[in-house]
């Protein structure tokens, strides 16, 4: 990083008050549910943008050996930029060609890394609802705490539980903006969604070891989970204004009354999985196979008996307020959405060093 000011940096892959972070897509196929007509996502990227974006992720395979993102992480960032800088390798080359110099170009500086960012302890307003807000030159997040982040940057294709966790991780709420140069911004609307996320985690992790000399491995095991799928009757979904300025926000809050509400601006359904995980105690994993973003409102009756339901005998809870649905009753009635229980992978973060992040 260039100019380090007490950094962190959160995805937009949103994680409050769960005690899991679920990844973006499981590596099964989604079903071949398609939404109705009136269900209309964010326009689609130009033939020609996803085009370059498929040359950049095979250029940044062939240039590490084949090896994926998580074998060799170093190396596909590196590479990942100089297609983004760069293009005329990607496009001129053959898929395959590793052979750089026979397309000279200069890359410039700074690589995929934060400008400046800040974290500062959240001041207690009297609200008790966490803030994500995605934006044009970096990220914002206020009242979240360090063990959000660290699912946030390690929320990649599995679902996560984490362990070790010094206790003021998951006590201290704090406000975190990052931000990085416009030439940053530009490099990621190339990418692929895989591997624009890919880059933000990477970015984050090396934010983690930087400012809180953080260090942890990672083991995997088989839980019971949830799948997300479309119900019977279809999506009960609006889909968001690609043009709102607060697409990629997300509020979740409780009431006195014992309910919770999540309303959220431009959600991809991924997301609105991974947030799921902690109200209903389990992993839920996104198979609707819809792509679009959507505005969300969900209101629901908290229950702390989510995570007793067995799977293959189907959900078996009654909400503890007979005036409000359960969580899974809302998401069929509300999203037209359904949860259904199932088993699945999860990646636990076993953190073996963690330093409180430094005063601004």
């Amino acid at each position: 990083m260039k100019r380090k000011l007490n950094s962190i940096f959160c995805a937009i892959t949103m994680t409050a008050m769960l005690a899991f972070a679920a990844s973006a897509q499981t590596p099964q196929a989604p079903p071949k549910v398609p939404p109705p007509p009136a269900v209309i996502g964010v326009p689609p990227p130009s033939p020609e943008a996803l085009r370059l974006a498929a040359q950049i992720a095979a250029f940044a395979t062939a240039q590490c050996g084949g090896k994926d993102a998580d074998a060799a992480p170093d190396c596909r960032i590196k590479a990942l930029w100089t297609a983004t800088q760069c293009p005329d390798k990607v496009t001129a080359a053959p898929v395959g060609d590793t052979n750089t110099d026979s397309h000279p170009c200069k890359v410039s500086d700074p690589g995929f890394e934060y400008e400046v960012s800040s974290i500062k302890l959240h001041k207690d307003d009297g609200h008790n609802f966490m803030t994500f807000n995605g934006t044009a030159d970096g990220y914002r997040t206020t009242n979240t705490t360090m063990k959000n982040l660290v699912l946030n940057a390690f929320s990649s294709g599995l679902q996560i539980q984490i362990t070790g966790a010094p206790a003021w991780a998951d006590d201290l709420h704090y406000d975190v903006e990052a931000k990085f140069v416009p030439e940053v911004g530009d490099a990621l609307k190339k990418l692929t969604p895989d591997d624009r996320n890919f880059v933000r985690r990477y970015m984050m992790q090396q934010v983690l070891k930087e400012r809180m000399n953080f260090a942890a491995h990672i083991d995997t095991k088989e839980v019971p989970s949830y799948d997300l799928v479309v119900g019977k009757n279809g999506p009960k979904l609006k889909a968001s204004d690609p043009t709102a300025k607060d697409n990629g926000t997300m509020r979740m809050m409780g009431t006195d009354q014992g309910k919770s509400v999540i309303t959220a601006k431009g959600l991809p359904i991924s997301q609105l999985a991974r947030n799921l995980s902690g109200p209903t105690g389990r992993p839920v994993f996104d198979k609707t196979g819809l792509t679009g973003t959507y505005d969300v409102s969900l209101e629901y009756v908290r229950d702390q008996n989510m995570s007793a339901t067995v799977p293959g005998e189907g959900p078996s809870v009654t909400p503890a307020d007979p005036a409000g649905p359960s969580l899974l009753s809302a998401v069929e009635e509300q999203l037209g959405l359904k949860l259904v229980p199932s088993r699945g992978p999860m990646q636990v973060i076993v953190i073996e060093h963690m330093d409180k992040p430094d005063a601004n």
